[in-house]
């Protein structure tokens, strides 16, 4: 991650000293800020939502290319190479269930409560591609679309259960996901590391303090999030001066950010008592604070 920071600031630098020579042709740098969330059905009753989707915050960085359709640099279309930083909050606070395994192959899902709360942060390479136009001296607008590669996903928070059918007792673990290299978790083998006993029904259980990303999955078909996105663009950048503005951008995203295929619900077990999958939809929502310099 730092070598590649540091090879966009230093492009940065090179474009900023060494104009493109060619009529028309011209460079962007940009860094600032994100705010990024998820959009998407959430889990929930006709008596409210269990599942709450949030923002947090990442930055970003990156510079590109721009091509001016006349002297006056008004309007033209431009691509940028950008490392970005998204996410969201995930909570759930409501009725739900836990399934839990044991060394001997015995399995019971107890029925209760849930209340957990993780970040989600996700590093994405994004490449957009816009058209944008000066309305005024200092003021620019811009539009278009963007890809979006992932290349680093990773959660964290905790879990707190309590059950009532079968009893047990309210435990708390925390959350360490990392959802690229985590594995499902193989119960017919001694836990490793530290861990919990969860006594139900005169038999013994165990937990990891820590639960990994997949530690709730049956089954392992991918990643829980996808690796490419791809949404739209729109933003506008106020000029200090001829080359030094602050701009404002949103990405609304068009595809599935998740695997369903690896996304349970949480809410209630299928009619086997075990978890079942989520259809749900989850897009990209991210807005960005920048300061830039173009030339």
């Amino acid at each position: 991650m730092q070598k590649l920071i540091y090879t966009l600031i230093i492009l940065g630098g090179f474009l900023s000293t060494n104009h493109i020579d060619a009529q028309g042709f011209g460079s962007i740098f940009r860094a600032g800020l994100n705010f990024g969330t998820m959009l998407g059905p959430v889990e929930g009753s006709s008596n409210g939502d269990y599942e709450k989707l949030g923002y947090t915050t990442g930055f970003h960085i990156g510079v590109g290319a721009r091509y001016h359709f006349d002297y006056l640099k008004k309007y033209g279309i431009g691509m940028e190479g950008n490392y970005s930083q998204k996410g969201a909050t995930i909570n759930y606070d409501g009725p739900s269930f836990y399934v839990f395994r044991n060394t001997s192959g015995a399995t019971v899902t107890s029925i209760g409560t849930r209340k957990s709360n993780i970040t989600v942060s996700q590093t994405h390479i994004d490449i957009p591609l816009y058209a944008y136009a000066k309305i005024t001296k200092g003021l620019e607008i811009s539009g278009g679309v963007y890809g979006s590669f992932l290349v680093g996903s990773k959660g964290s928070g905790d879990l707190t259960f309590s059950g009532t059918n079968p009893l047990v007792n309210e435990f708390t673990v925390q959350l360490n996901h990392n959802y690229i290299k985590d594995q499902l978790l193989d119960y017919t083998l001694p836990l490793q590391g530290d861990f919990i006993n969860i006594p139900i029904a005169a038999q013994q259980y165990q937990l990891p303090t820590a639960l990994g990303a997949y530690t709730e999955n049956g089954t392992r078909d991918g990643n829980l999030y996808k690796i490419f996105d791809f949404g739209l663009i729109g933003g506008f950048s106020i000029y200090l001066n001829e080359g030094l503005y602050l701009g404002v951008r949103a990405q609304y995203g068009l595809s599935n950010l998740v695997n369903n295929n690896m996304k349970l619900q949480y809410s209630a077990p299928g009619t086997d008592n075990k978890a079942v999958l989520s259809p749900d939809k989850r897009t990209n929502l991210t807005f960005q604070a920048s300061v830039g310099f173009s030339f």
